[in-house]
């Protein structure tokens, strides 16, 4: 009795599991699809975009480039 709802369980938490990647997945491709023509600098990291660039002490020249891209 305990074996079946063990495998019940455990079959469970593998399609809970396998759905929330495959959702995370096509989230982040449709926002990545629906942000793509918005034009801007490249980015400089991976992780932080301009942010560095955005907020350092020497930003100013930067953050006025910025104009030259529109607004969103």
């Amino acid at each position: 009795m305990i074996v079946p709802l063990l495998r019940l369980s455990a079959i469970l938490a593998l399609l809970y599991l396998v759905t929330n990647i495959v959702r995370g997945v096509l989230s982040r491709y449709a926002k990545h699809r629906v942000l793509r023509p918005v034009r801007g600098p490249s980015r400089s990291s991976l992780l932080s975009g301009n942010l560095k660039e955005l907020y350092s002490t020497s930003g100013l020249p930067f953050y006025e480039a910025l104009s030259a891209y529109g607004g969103v």
